[in-house]
C-alpha cells in the first residue's frame, strides 16, 4: 500500500459534502493514514493491485455505535490485446468508499460489492457469492462474500440490507 496522493478535487469535494451532511449526528473524527492501512492490511484481495492510495480515513461515533469510513484508490495495469494481435497495457484507476464497523456477533470479514456479469458467471462455478434468500433484490444486485458464511447469512444486519436495497 502506497499510503497517501492528492486526491482530485472534483472526488475530495463530493466526499466531504456527504461527510459534512451526517456530521451533525455523529462526533466526527479524522484518523491517520497509517490507521487505514492497518484496517485493510488483512485483505489479502488487495495484493491484486499494483498501487493503492488511501483518503480520508474518518471514524463516526454515536451514543449507540461507531463505524470508520474511508476512500481506497486502485490501481490496476491490464494487458489487452487487438484484433490484430497487437498487445497494449491501460491502467485502470477505481476509487471507491469502505465502511468498517463492529457488530455483536463475530461474522467474520465480509465484503460487499456491486455484483457484476463477472462474479454471476465466476459464481456458477465456485458458488463464493452468499445470496440472501429473503432479500432477493439485494443479492442480485450485490455480491457478499466472507470467511464465515453461515454466520454471515444469520447475523448480516437487515437495516443494512434495506438500505442498500
Amino acid at each position: 500500500m502506497e499510503g497517501y496522493r492528492k486526491l482530485d478535487s472534483a472526488t475530495e469535494d463530493l466526499f466531504e459534502h456527504v461527510l459534512t451532511s451526517v456530521a451533525g449526528e455523529f462526533l466526527m473524527e479524522r484518523k491517520e493514514i497509517a490507521f487505514g492501512i492497518s484496517l485493510l492490511s488483512s485483505f489479502s484481495s488487495l495484493g491484486d493491485y499494483e498501487r493503492l492510495y488511501i483518503h480520508k480515513v474518518t471514524e463516526f461515533k454515536s451514543a449507540s455505535n461507531s463505524f470508520i469510513i474511508l476512500l481506497l484508490e486502485k490501481h490496476l495495469t491490464l494487458v489487452k490485446q487487438l484484433p490484430s494481435g497487437h498487445r497494449y497495457s491501460e491502467e485502470v484507476e477505481e476509487i471507491e468508499p469502505l465502511l468498517f464497523f463492529t457488530l455483536p456477533h463475530d461474522i467474520g470479514r465480509v465484503v460487499i460489492r456491486k455484483e457484476t456479469l463477472g462474479d454471476k458467471i465466476a459464481d456458477i462455478f465456485n458458488r463464493e457469492d452468499i445470496d440472501f434468500k429473503e432479500y432477493p433484490t439485494f443479492s442480485r444486485k450485490y455480491f457478499v462474500t466472507g470467511n464465515k458464511p453461515d454466520l454471515i447469512k444469520s447475523y448480516f444486519p437487515k437495516k443494512l440490507i434495506h438500505v442498500l436495497e
